[in-house]
């Protein structure tokens, strides 16, 4: 059978190393003004967002010849991706990303060397939404070998269809046991496997700096990402039929799909969370 999947909505801010918690359901906000020397501002960017620029200044300077120097938490990098227009660029965003920048711009003004200081709170946050799959194949043998080279091939297979899909395959678990009924003779092998939407080129379709719209738009690309994947690893697995293992030294044998179940998820990432009092 074919379980249901409606993913819920909601936006989860950092807890973890780097990140601060915002109210279940509600949207993280940039600033609604430009920012001013000495003020810090608060961004937010969203989990393994393709690529997202900060400017150095959150308002257009009109200088010339200026030259840009960033910090994070204090400390320049040569890490730190900054463009000929000063801007930083953070590509594939995480968590591990969070923390305070500064940028100081400076410039000549009237013959005499200026600079300004602008302060930064970067934190991440991500939508809410995934799936958990579940398969059982039947084969008449289940050694060590012939499982691992199963699971390898699924995982070939099946995360090139979600990648179609922008969306990414992690296997979590497996396990082997013998049927309850006839043929007395066979084999259970159970898969689990979990669907991230955050695939490539996920949020293809969505602006990161209009911050009235992009909520919304993380949220449509997570229920479409998630939606297609299901259904073409579906069809893949229907069309697919029974799984010939072979190799050297390993005996010729067949893993028939029996049960497909998806459901959905709403868990955190590593490093984030909700408050539970915000929750209730």
């Amino acid at each position: 059978g074919h379980g249901d999947y409606s993913p819920d909505e909601g936006v989860l801010a950092g807890t973890g190393t780097g990140g601060t918690a915002a109210k279940a359901g509600e949207e993280p906000r940039q600033p609604a003004g430009f920012g001013v020397e000495g003020q810090t501002i608060p961004i937010f960017i969203h989990m393994d967002a393709t690529e997202y620029s900060l400017p150095c200044s959150p308002r257009e300077m009109h200088v010339t010849n200026a030259t840009y120097r960033w910090a994070q938490d204090k400390r320049e990098s040569q890490l730190l991706s900054v463009g000929t227009q000063g801007a930083l660029t953070f590509r594939h965003f995480q968590a591990r990303s969070s923390g305070n920048y500064s940028c100081t711009v400076s410039y000549m003004e009237h013959s005499r060397p200026r600079a300004q200081t602008f302060h930064y709170t970067v934190r991440a946050y991500h939508v809410r939404g995934g799936l958990e799959a579940l398969l059982v194949f039947r084969s008449r043998l289940c050694q060590e070998a012939l499982k691992r080279r199963l699971l390898w091939s699924l995982q070939e297979a099946l995360g090139r269809v979600a990648s179609a899909q922008r969306c990414r395959l992690v296997l979590s678990k497996s396990s082997c046991f013998p049927t309850l009924q006839e043929p007395w003779d066979e084999f259970n092998l159970q898969v689990q496997f979990q669907v991230s939407p955050f695939g490539p080129e996920w949020d293809k379709l969505c602006d990161p700096y209009n911050q009235t719209m992009v909520i919304h738009c993380y949220r449509a690309a997570v229920r479409n990402n998630l939606l297609q994947a299901k259904l073409a690893m579906t069809r893949f697995l229907e069309k697919q039929g029974p799984f010939p293992i072979t190799g050297a030294g390993a005996p010729r044998t067949v893993f028939n799909n029996r049960f497909t179940s998806f459901l959905k998820t709403e868990h955190c990432a590593g490093g984030y969370g909700l408050s539970l009092q915000l929750e209730t």
